[in-house]
């Protein structure tokens, strides 16, 4: 509300406390030294995190007192040329100090973290270029090692395929010879069977003469001992026993025999089988004779019946023998070379199945290389394509690392300048919004910056504000929305956007 004219006035008579409840309290302008002293004062709080931080603080003091001044000298002369009053009070001062390390930390946090975020990207990249070498390589080792796996594997299967062949070869050898020793072991059948049959044939006479000779007691051999001139039938069959014993046929030698306690048991265990052909012929003269049959014996004694018995008996069998011995001979030959023959088929056997065994761990081994070689080529393949992905991409980046270079370079060159882009940046938000243009880019260019460059704190050369507090894409924003696109404007609409107190608003009401 304007104190001038009729308006205030009224206002004044319609409500009275505004007269009786208000004091006016009088500021005078503060000078030099406090001025320096309040900045000093709080940005001594803050720490900026530099070199020769005390010297900093008190330079940074004196710009701040040095902008202030000349904001008002700015302002006293924008009065007398457009005859537009403008306030600089110390309120505008202590917002500009208070402000000023919250601004700085805040950009400096973003330029911190886009820098920051950048490099971690370079490194990223560089790291993975050594990644993509190291693959590489290890992916030509995986190769030599797929060559050589797929080597090892048409070894094993040359391999195999011999042992099979051999194996097939063996098998059919086996197969033929154990087709003879079949045909063999049928032949000793037959001749055993041979054999058998025809000494079947005198085992009942054996066993009649065996059975006769258990029948005869002591008494009936005492009677024949007794003799001493005994009947000629009873000579006889004793000499033709003598004969068999291949002893001296005659009488005493007979009685002599007949003495013997185990006479009945000698002839029980007679070795039959050895009895000699010259044996048989002196024996044929008493096996020719009608004389000595038991059946007729029976009537002289019964002691010689028995005898004579036995003797016709082990006669026939020793006959029979003479045939099948040659028989059983070819049978026991054939069947030690049978048992031979099946050793050596059984030998063969277990030799073909060990080269069988050994074709099964072959094919177990071939195939376990075949899976090592498939899993590793899987691996190679795999790395193939991460390789040539990460090489694609790697190229990408290559033709933007230099804008990253660019950029990484002008983040830096920001963050080396935001002491001073920072101080022009917050007196702008303090001071400025009332300003036209014209004045807003001559206390900038021409006062502020000549003084930051005379005190030793860098800058952007070529500062914008409206380009240090927003970026292309928010103004493009604004002007889709009805901003006009001169630069008074934006600047303008920065000032309402992040005003650092409420009050500049009021500079924007037409």
């Amino acid at each position: 509300m304007s104190p001038f004219g009729e308006t205030f006035r009224n206002y004044i008579r319609m409500y009275p406390a505004l007269v009786n409840c208000t004091t006016v309290i009088n500021f005078s302008e503060w000078p030099h030294e406090a001025l320096i002293d309040v900045a000093h004062y709080f940005l001594a709080k803050f720490n900026f995190e530099l070199e020769h931080k005390e010297i900093i603080h008190r330079t940074l003091a004196n710009l701040c007192a040095f902008i202030h001044l000349s904001s008002k000298t700015l302002a006293i002369r924008m009065k007398d040329e457009l005859r537009r009053e403008i306030y600089i009070t110390p309120t505008n001062y202590l917002q500009f100090v208070r402000n000023y390390s919250r601004l700085f930390e805040g950009e400096k946090a973003k330029i911190q973290h886009e820098y920051n975020r950048l490099q971690m990207g370079i490194i990223k990249v560089a790291e993975t270029r050594e990644k993509v070498a190291e693959i590489s390589l290890e992916l030509e080792k995986k190769k030599v090692l797929v060559a050589q796996l797929q080597r090892e594997c048409e070894d094993f299967l040359g391999k195999i395929v011999e042992q099979k062949n051999s194996a097939s070869e063996r098998e059919r050898q086996v197969q033929a010879f154990g087709v003879r020793i079949g045909e063999e072991e049928i032949r000793c059948q037959t001749i055993a069977a041979a054999a058998h049959e025809e000494l079947t044939e005198v085992e009942p006479l054996l066993i009649k003469a065996n059975e006769a000779l258990e029948q005869l007691t002591k008494r009936d051999i005492g009677e024949v001992k007794a003799y001493v001139h005994p009947p000629s039938q009873v000579e006889k069959v004793m000499k033709a026993l003598m004969i068999l014993k291949g002893k001296e046929d005659t009488w005493e030698e007979a009685k002599k025999d007949l003495a013997n306690v185990d006479f009945i048991k000698t002839l029980i265990k007679f070795p039959k089988d050895d009895i000699t052909d010259r044996t048989l012929r002196r024996m044929q003269p008493f096996i020719n004779d009608m004389e000595l049959v038991p059946e007729k014996l029976k009537t002289v004694s019964s002691a010689a019946s028995a005898l004579c018995t036995w003797i016709r008996a082990i006669e026939s069998y020793a006959r029979v023998y003479r045939i099948v011995q040659p028989k059983k001979e070819r049978y026991h030959k054939a069947l030690f070379e049978l048992n031979e023959k099946q050793n050596l088929l059984e030998q063969s056997k277990n030799e073909l199945l060990n080269i069988q065994n050994k074709i099964e761990k072959l094919r177990l081994d071939y195939e376990l290389k075949i899976k090592e070689k498939d899993t590793l080529q899987r691996n190679a393949d795999e790395t193939a394509m991460f390789l040539d992905r990460a090489t694609k991409l790697l190229d990408g980046v290559a033709e933007k690392r230099t804008i990253w270079d660019m950029t990484s370079n002008k983040l830096k060159e920001n963050l080396d300048n935001l002491l001073g882009n920072s101080l022009l940046a917050c007196a702008f938000l303090s001071y400025m919004g009332p300003f036209l243009s014209n004045y807003r880019d001559e206390i900038i260019h021409q006062i502020w910056e000549k003084e930051l460059m005379r005190n030793g704190i860098h800058f952007k050369t070529d500062f914008n504000f409206a380009n240090f507090m927003t970026t292309p894409s928010v103004i493009r924003e604004w002007n889709i929305q009805g901003l006009p696109h001169d630069n008074f404007s934006t600047e303008n609409a920065i000032l309402a956007t992040r005003t650092l107190s409420y009050p500049l608003c009021k500079f924007f009401i037409n």
